[in-house]
């Protein structure tokens, strides 16, 4: 079990300290055995499917990417046919505001959540339904912009907040 001690020293040294996700103190029951053999992959299956935190996590994901990349699919379309863009003037912005956002998103919203965590008893969520609630208008902004210039200015930043719950959510289940 993880002290409060210990919290403190990790929280002194500037890491994070561990919070609620990695307390492993928690979990009702161990897996290891003695039995060398594997267990059937549909028991394994349904152990895990049998977590309510598994399941909504997983279906926050699936209408999480479906909407993502649904938006990436349809971006250049969109612009061709609302900007009348050929695809030499937004191919290679999309080729990289899509991705770095994404992966900015994801990879600074795991170091924030992890800072807020120690610091707030709900700050992990805070900051998932935060950066939700900003991407949603940024987004939008993106889709009703009158250039494209504004309208790409407006999608990076929306769709690198839209992306901040993936690593939160990852160690959350």
């Amino acid at each position: 079990r993880i002290s409060d001690s210990s919290r403190r020293r990790g929280a002194e040294r500037g890491g994070a300290a561990p919070g609620p996700a990695l307390d492993v103190s928690r979990r009702r029951e161990c897996y290891v055995t003695d039995d060398p053999t594997p267990e059937p992959m549909w028991d394994s299956f349904g152990r895990v499917w049998s977590s309510k935190g598994f399941r909504v996590t997983t279906l926050a994901a699936v209408l999480n990417d479906f909407g993502g990349w649904t938006l990436i699919a349809w971006q250049s379309a969109f612009y061709e046919r609302i900007h009348h863009l050929p695809p030499e003037t937004y191919s290679h912005m999309l080729a990289v505001i899509l991705p770095v956002g994404g992966v900015l998103g994801g990879t600074c919203g795991g170091w924030l959540a992890d800072r807020l965590s120690t610091r707030y008893k709900d700050g992990r969520l805070a900051l998932l339904v935060g950066s939700s609630a900003l991407s949603a208008p940024l987004l939008a902004g993106s889709l009703l912009a009158p250039d494209w210039r504004w309208s790409m200015f407006l999608l990076f930043p929306g769709f690198a907040l839209s992306e901040v719950f993936r690593a939160p959510t990852a160690v959350m289940v």
